[in-house]
Order: C-alpha cells, then sequence, then structure tokens
C-alpha cells in the first residue's frame, strides 16, 4: 500500500493508505497482480508513538499483512 498522506493532529499522526497498481516498481510486477485480485483498498489509522512521528511520508508503500486470529 502507498501513503497517500500523513496529517498530524492533537494526538499523533493519522496516515491514509491505497492500494497500489499500475507502473511496475523497480521492475516488478507485483502490483499489477495485486490488482487484479484486489483492485481497491484503502486504510487509515493513527500513530501516536512519539518515536514513529515524521517517519512515514507521502509517497512511502508498505506491505501490509493480515493474520486471522482465531477464537
Amino acid at each position: 500500500m502507498k501513503v497517500e498522506s500523513v496529517l498530524t493532529t492533537d494526538h499523533g499522526e493519522t496516515l491514509k493508505l491505497h492500494a497500489v497498481y499500475g507502473k511496475a516498481v523497480n521492475g516488478c510486477d507485483e502490483d499489477n497482480t495485486y490488482a487484479r485480485l484486489t483492485p481497491s483498498a484503502s486504510l487509515e489509522m493513527e500513530i501516536t508513538n512519539p518515536a514513529l512521528f515524521g517517519e512515514v511520508k507521502p509517497s512511502d508503500m508498505f506491505y501490509v499483512y493480515f493474520t486471522k486470529i482465531e477464537k
């Protein structure tokens, strides 16, 4: 996912991310593979850890993993 924006708030930073697809990054067509299977995704999160403030910038890219928690 690619960071669309970083907004500083009274409590920390709010990050908005979206799925990446289209032009291959560093010669890797991985983004297009993802886009065929999940063409749209967005994520918003608030960072409140002061050690992380300023560490994430717009246009940074991240892998996001989900792990199901068994009940």
